[in-house]
């Protein structure tokens, strides 16, 4: 087929509705206005779709720009707009908005929704409601917010009873002590009897600052609420009582009722009921700091129970410190992580606590086996380090040389029997040894740094890495068969390379001379690329940048 066949290819009507989604997902208006615009049958097909499947193509307009589109004059109040024509064309508009039963957009910017006393909150919330309900018609039944929503909404809303649903809802505990008390009284409050009525499905719990410790209690009834599917501590310390009970409560529960009945003849009946206190199925969670909980009664009395111990004077920070691994491990034995329905857990260092793993330990993933739903797992809170002795006996720690990387890799080997983990998170400067241990699981087809450990302690060189870790990692690329993703996911750098054309390469050997030379090099630049990004010293900025965002 020679070029100019190439390029007459066009799709026919029935082919392009196959795809037409496809070029609208995630898109931004202009975006989708442009491809309508192609002709007449386009346009229609679009304008179904952007009115009935908002959600298949991810298109979440914020609510301003919304009505901004329906009519320009929006801003006036609903009575002036009597004198003017807010409809227009209403058949020649992209969006059939009054053909809308369930309406996706997002909230108000964040700087124009604030916490204050005289209601402006509430009458913003009235007069959008008043534009929708007038615009909309009465087939709108819904609104469902799909962007990140304070809690404090919370209050404006439940006058409206389930007319509001919100996708993600943020508990943030702000420095203010006026405002961190507020949050938790909105809690004990509303989260018992509403919740279940703004139906979120995702709960982020952040704080501002050096993160404030937040009570188990006032974030016990999430859990309850069978609408989430999400909970992710963000910038706070996860109380070690809620670490148990969010994991415990996505565990199976099995119910077993024997009845018998004697006449003339005797009847046994036994019914077996499973059941699952809560509906979810991804867990952001950070490792308790323990030195910190025994500060609370009711946490030492947790604590005791991890350690078996139960002398209360002898609970110090020197005696936690010295058995947090034991800590960590019966932390995930009570919580029966095993057994547990969960998806998705990612566990994450605990902020100002350093978490040094030994290279030889296989003991915090041994809790796991057994589990069978589990496809990505979050192992940042394991930080690979060597131990050193500095100047002046200061412990200081460095990262493992590439001649141990075989050894450390010991530690992540349980992983080998959970066949559905297919993603695994860790931290930047323990990325060789989950490398090599991609080479010994071929289960593990997403790797995530997700995080970066970083001290003023660590003895490195000039350099973020070694010219040897460099040569692992390009030895790593070259010869890699079943990792098909590495991916950088932090604050400030994101970044994701596909390597399975790599495997494709090495799986098919069939290819004529031309095809394969064209792969090889697409492969090189790739792989360029890769070590080019961790040969860059902008990395060490990125480090200092973590730095004191952690607080480590």
């Amino acid at each position: 087929m020679n070029e100019n066949n190439c390029n007459n290819i066009k799709l026919n009507n029935l082919v392009f509705i196959d795809i037409i989604e496809y070029l609208l997902y995630d898109q931004p208006f202009k975006r989708i206005l442009d491809v309508s615009l192609l002709n007449k049958f386009t346009f229609k097909n679009v304008q179904q779709i952007i009115t009935n499947k908002q959600q298949s193509i991810r298109f979440f307009p914020q609510i301003e720009t919304l009505l901004l589109f329906i009519n320009q004059n929006h801003y006036k109040t609903v009575d002036s707009l009597q004198q003017y024509n807010c409809v227009g064309e209403y058949g020649l508009k992209l969006i059939q908005y009054k053909e809308i039963e369930n309406l996706y957009t997002q909230f108000f910017k964040k700087n124009n929704f604030v916490h204050d006393d005289n209601n402006s909150n509430v009458k913003m919330l009235e007069t959008q409601s008043q534009y929708l309900k007038r615009y909309f018609g009465d087939n709108l039944k819904h609104i469902t917010f799909t962007n990140r929503v304070d809690i404090g909404v919370i209050e404006l809303v439940s006058q409206y009873g389930d007319f509001y649903k919100f996708n993600k809802l943020l508990i943030e505990f702000s420095s203010p002590y006026t405002l961190f008390k507020y949050q938790e009284s909105l809690l004990r409050k509303y989260s018992q009897d509403h919740l279940n009525i703004l139906c979120p499905k995702s709960i982020y719990i952040d704080s501002e600052g050096d993160g404030k410790e937040i009570n188990s209690k006032e974030v016990q009834a999430i859990l309850n609420c069978k609408s989430i599917k999400k909970i992710k501590y963000i910038n706070n310390q996860t109380p070690s009582t809620f670490f148990k009970d969010s994991i415990f409560s996505t565990t199976t529960t099995t119910t077993t009722t024997t009845t018998t009945t004697t006449t003339t003849t005797t009847t046994t009946t036994t019914t077996t009921t499973t059941t699952t206190t809560s509906s979810v199925e991804s867990l952001h969670l950070r490792l308790p700091n323990f030195q910190r909980e025994i500060n609370k009664e009711t946490n030492i009395q947790f604590i005791k129970k991890l350690l078996n111990n139960n002398d209360c004077e002898s609970l110090s920070k020197s005696l936690i410190y010295e058995r947090r691994y034991e800590l960590i491990v019966q932390l995930l034995i009570k919580s029966h992580i095993s057994t547990s329905k969960l998806k998705e857990l990612i566990i994450m260092a605990p902020l100002r606590n350093e978490c040094i793993i030994k290279i030889d330990s296989t003991c915090f993933l041994e809790p796991l086996l057994g589990n069978t739903t589990l496809t990505t797992l979050g192992l940042s809170f394991i930080i690979l380090r060597k131990n050193l002795i500095t100047r002046f006996d200061r412990k200081g720690y460095s990262r493992i040389p590439i001649s141990d990387i075989i050894q450390s890799s010991i530690t992540l080997s349980p992983l080998i029997n959970l066949p559905t983990i297919t993603t695994l998170h860790c931290e930047l400067y323990s990325l060789f040894t989950f490398l090599q241990h991609c080479k010994e699981n071929s289960n593990i087809k997403h790797l995530v740094i997700s995080s970066i450990f970083y001290s003023s302690k660590r003895i490195s060189g000039s350099n973020p890495f070694s010219d040897n870790e460099i040569l692992f990692l390009s030895d790593f690329l070259k010869h890699n068969k079943s990792l098909q993703y590495l991916e950088i996911k932090l604050e400030k750098v994101k970044e994701k390379w596909n390597l399975s054309d790599n495997n494709n390469n090495n799986n098919n050997n069939n290819n004529n001379n031309n095809n394969n030379n064209n792969n090889n090099n697409n492969n090189n630049n790739q792989f360029d690329k890769i070590l080019k990004f961790f040969k860059n010293g902008n990395i060490k900025t990125l480090l200092t940048d973590m730095h004191n965002h952690l607080n480590i």
